[in-house]
């Protein structure tokens, strides 16, 4: 064991035994062994020499669950709906997930289950290849043509790819008890969402409650509706049926599978910045053709204690969006010149009064009177009241300022404020609150034919990234910002501050005055 592998529930190391004719990894302690071997699965396995009186072999342990697929077996057996395990590569999820299927269709009779990957040959060489070999070990059958298992009380595993819709297709009309997308990240939200609608329980209360259980790594094309749907838990009003608690997530590490080697870990530190985020840490922030690669939300997400906007200067960022995401978000400008956006307001399909005054409702309750930096669309045309946009935010005592919409300048601008202060912690922070800020800016993708500028595509994603982009142009870059010097009152400094501070005031109302 080459790997500090630790028992997840205890800490302790692992040790290698010889548990019923097969090498194994425990726990060192005692009780985590016991809780192991409660989910083990073993079989008399027939040799040509020392047979027993019924021609059988001695039983053999053919697998031991680690602790980490301990959690995932218990979460199973809860009957959690959707189960998703990921985290590092490395992590034994695709072997996890395979015994998983021969468990449940040899515990319950005349179950079908199916095991998907988005290619063949990656099915093959995940799978198959591994499966004609254990299911003879169990008692059943493989058949190549048709690329199922046949267990010996009718139960059923087979063993599918789906590349493209019309592969989809061959999954729509057959019911299943089981369903698992292994590397779930491959698969397209469309394609998933259409085969699971074939989970349904074939035996009613003698089975297993119809279950989809994943296993996956991040940084695949489809990260960020995986993270959505099973690790942030956070859908939009597209779909009104969603139950976060219908949704399990499992994290493995790598120090998880003491069967890796020395070679594996070496093999992963050397990939790229992002990659090893992605495939060593299981951190789920990066994937390819992440825009702001800059974004780490052990750093970007912060919750101050005791924090209060005011006497700060607070600036908002106002995305619309009516059959879309709108979104405005309040930001604080701290005295030593960071930004920590400390709220946020996401709505859709609401009429242009009802959004102002929840910005008013905000920004009383902060006792703030922030600028608010708007999309320049709501200056443009009528609504049936004969008034624009930015007219019925004034009426209701939100004054707006077009907002400066150069995307790539932007862009860069937005980058500057997630990049590293000199004392290492980044110049801008979100409140966790901001969950759909911290969920979208790390999803932004670049656009393949200008990679200055975001993929704008899926304009319910973009809403809050948006809403930052116009606040933060409305500020210089963080290596312009100024420390103020705070002058004793009655000096010749602090009068010349103070009729400083009345002149700028004195054009934050001409300011006001003209958006109105």
């Amino acid at each position: 064991m080459a790997l500090k592998s630790r028992c997840c529930w205890c800490g302790g190391p692992f040790v290698r035994g010889r548990l019923l004719r097969a090498d194994v990894w425990v726990c060192s302690t005692p009780a985590c062994q016991q809780r192991q071997l409660q989910h083990h699965i073993a079989a008399r396995v027939r040799k040509p020499e020392n047979k027993d009186q019924d021609g059988l072999g001695q039983p053999k342990l053919l697998y031991l669950p680690l602790p980490r697929q301990v959690d995932m077996l218990d979460m199973v057996d809860t009957g959690t709906p959707r189960i998703l395990v990921g985290g590092a590569r490395g992590g034994s999820k695709s072997h996890f997930l395979r015994w998983l299927h021969y468990r449940q269709c040899l515990k319950f009779p005349g179950i079908h289950t199916l095991i998907l990957r988005r290619k063949f040959p990656e099915l093959e060489q995940t799978h198959i290849l591994r499966a004609k070999k254990e299911a003879k070990l169990l008692g059943g059958e493989y058949f190549s043509t048709r690329r199922v298992i046949e267990w010996p009380n009718d139960s059923l595993t087979r063993f599918g790819h789906c590349e493209t819709d019309d592969d989809a297709e061959n999954y729509l009309s057959s019911e299943y008890d089981l369903i698992s997308f292994d590397e779930l990240v491959t698969f397209p939200f469309e394609m998933y969402i259409r085969i699971v609608s074939s989970v349904r329980s074939s035996q009613g209360e003698n089975g297993p409650p119809p279950q989809v259980v994943n296993g996956t790594n991040p940084g695949g094309p489809q990260s960020y509706w995986v993270k959505q749907w099973y690790i942030d838990r956070l859908v939009e009003d597209d779909y009104p049926d969603y139950d976060p608690q219908d949704y399990g997530f499992v994290f493995s590490k790598l120090e998880d599978n003491p069967y890796l080697d020395a070679g594996y870990e070496k093999t992963l530190l050397a990939l790229p910045p992002m990659l090893r985020r992605a495939y060593r840490d299981g951190d789920w922030d990066v994937w390819p053709g992440q825009f702001f690669s800059e974004w780490n939300r052990s750093q970007h997400v912060a919750d101050w204690a005791g924090f209060t906007p005011e006497g700060c200067r607070v600036i908002c960022g106002l995305d619309w969006g009516y059959m879309r995401n709108g979104c405005c978000l309040w930001m604080a400008v701290t005295p030593d010149g960071r930004i920590y956006v400390f709220d946020e307001y996401l709505f859709k399909m609401k009429i242009t009064s009802a959004v102002a005054k929840e910005i008013k409702r905000r920004n009383r309750e902060w006792k703030i009177r922030p600028i608010v930096m708007a999309d320049t669309q709501m200056w443009g045309g009528q609504d049936q009241s004969g008034e624009t946009m930015s007219e019925t935010f004034a009426r209701a005592g939100v004054p707006l300022v077009q907002a400066n919409k150069d995307r790539v300048n932007g862009w860069a601008r937005v980058r500057a404020w997630l990049a590293g202060a000199p004392d290492g912690r980044p110049w801008l922070q979100s409140h966790s609150r901001c969950a759909y800020l911290n969920r979208t800016l790390p999803q932004a993708q670049a656009l393949t034919r200008q990679p200055d500028d975001i993929d704008g595509s899926n304009h319910d994603a973009t809403a809050a990234i948006d809403a930052i982009r116009y606040a933060l142009m409305s500020r210089p870059a963080p290596d312009r910002t100024t420390t103020v010097k705070i002058y004793e009152p009655g000096s010749l400094g602090g009068l010349l501050q103070r009729e400083g501070r009345k002149e700028r005031a004195g054009r934050l109302r001409k300011i006001r005055r003209y958006a109105a």
